[in-house]
C-alpha cells in the first residue's frame, strides 16, 4: 500500500524540469566588470569632480556666498553700499530684493548665518533630488555639491521652482532675477505676476536702494563679469550667443520644458558653475518630476559635471542638436509608417 501511494508522487517529482537558474554558469570577469562600470561610472564621475572642486572651497571660502550676502544685507542695514560687500576678491552683485530678503542674516552673528545658510542649502539639495525622483548619488552632481559648499541661494531657488507653487516660484524670482526665465518659458503667469508685485513692494519699501543699485549697476555688472571670468555660459564668447540662442529657441519649440530650463545655463552672462543645476529636471524620472520629454542621456550629465568654462555651451549645443535630429528622424519614420508625427511637449502653463 505505501509503495502504491508513493508511485504517483515519485512520477510527479521526477517530471519537474530543472530550473535554468540552478544550472552552473561560468564566471566571466569581463562581463562582471562591464556590468559594474555601466552601473557605477556616472556616480563615480560625479564624485571625482566634486572632490576636485570642493577641495578648493574649504577654509576661507567655505560658505563664502552666505558671508557675501549677509555682509551686503548688513551694509544696507547700517546705511552703507551693499555692493561693496565682499569675501576676498568676490563682491555682492544681487538685486535690491535679494538685499532685503537677507536682512535677517544681518541681525545675527556671521558664523551663525553660515551654519543656517549651509543647512538650508543642504536641505534644498536633498529636496531637489527627491522631487525629481533621482538616485541619492545625484547629491554628488558637482554643480549641486558646489552650490551647497559655497551656500549660494541658487540651490534654494531651484528647489522653490520645482515646487510648482506660484508663491514659491515668485520667491525664487525675488532671490535671483534669472529665475523668471524658466518661469516665463513655461508660461507660469501667476508666479511672474507675483514676482512683479514683490519687486513693486521692494521698491516701495526702499526706493533709495533701487536708485543706488541703478547708479552703480554698470560698475557692478562689469565687476561681476570680471570676477566670474566670463562665466560658464555661451556669453563667455559673445559671438556664440546668437547661434546658442537659436538652438535653445528651436529646442523650446520642440520641448518647452527642456528649452526653458536650459536657457539660463546656456545664455546667462557671468553664470556660475552651480547654474548647471537648472539642467537637473531633464534627468528626472517619475510623475513627481513632471517630465514630458525624454530623459536626458548620461553623457550630458557627465559633461555638465566638469567645472571648466566652455564645456557647458558645447554640451548643451550637442544635446540640442541630437534632440532635434532625433525628432526629425522620428517624424520621418512616422511618415513612412503612416502614423501621426510625435506630439510636441508643451510643458506647464497658466499657473
Amino acid at each position: 500500500m505505501p509503495e502504491r501511494a508513493a508511485g504517483p508522487i515519485l512520477r510527479f517529482v521526477t517530471s519537474i524540469p530543472a530550473h535554468p537558474v540552478a544550472q552552473p554558469r561560468a564566471f566571466s570577469p569581463l562581463a562582471t566588470l562591464t556590468s559594474l562600470v555601466a552601473r557605477f561610472w556616472l556616480p563615480a564621475w560625479f564624485a571625482l569632480w566634486t572632490v576636485a572642486d570642493i577641495r578648493h572651497r574649504l577654509g576661507e571660502f567655505f560658505a563664502s556666498d552666505t558671508r557675501i550676502y549677509a555682509r551686503g544685507a548688513l551694509a544696507f542695514f547700517e546705511g552703507r553700499d551693499p555692493w561693496t560687500a565682499a569675501v576676498g576678491p568676490f563682491h555682492f552683485a544681487g538685486l535690491p530684493t535679494t538685499v532685503q530678503l537677507f536682512v535677517p542674516f544681518a541681525l545675527i552673528p556671521e558664523d551663525t548665518a553660515v551654519v543656517i545658510g549651509f543647512a538650508v542649502a543642504l536641505l534644498a539639495a536633498v529636496a531637489i533630488v527627491r522631487t525629481l525622483g533621482l538616485p541619492w548619488w545625484w547629491l554628488l552632481f558637482p554643480p549641486l555639491a558646489h552650490g551647497v559648499v559655497v551656500t549660494n541661494p541658487h540651490v534654494l531657488l531651484t528647489a522653490l521652482l520645482l515646487t510648482n507653487r506660484s508663491w514659491a516660484e515668485a520667491l525664487a524670482g525675488l532671490v535671483k532675477i534669472y529665475a523668471v526665465v524658466p518661469l516665463g518659458g513655461r508660461f507660469r503667469w501667476r508666479a511672474l505676476a507675483l514676482t512683479a508685485i514683490g519687486i513693486g513692494v521692494s521698491f516701495a519699501l526702499a526706493p533709495h536702494l533701487w536708485f543706488q543699485y541703478a547708479a552703480s549697476m554698470a560698475e557692478t555688472t562689469a565687476r561681476l563679469n570680471e570676477e566670474a571670468a566670463g562665466g560658464f555660459s555661451a556669453a563667455i564668447v559673445p559671438m556664440l550667443l546668437v547661434p546658442m540662442t537659436l538652438l535653445v529657441f528651436l529646442l523650446w519649440l520642440r520641448d518647452r520644458r527642456a528649452g526653458s530650463w536650459l536657457a539660463v545655463p546656456a545664455l546667462w552672462p557671468a553664470s556660475q558653475f552651480f547654474t548647471q543645476t537648472f539642467a537637473m529636471p531633464l534627468f528626472a524620472r517619475g510623475p513627481q518630476a513632471g517630465a514630458g520629454g525624454p530623459v536626458a542621456p548620461a553623457w550630458f550629465a557627465a559633461l555638465l559635471a566638469i567645472p571648466s568654462r566652455g564645456v557647458v555651451p558645447m554640451a548643451i549645443a550637442v544635446y540640442v542638436v541630437t534632440r532635434l535630429w532625433g525628432a526629425r528622424q522620428a517624424a520621418a519614420e512616422a511618415r513612412r509608417s503612416g502614423l501621426p508625427p510625435p506630439a510636441l511637449d508643451r510643458g506647464e502653463s497658466g499657473q
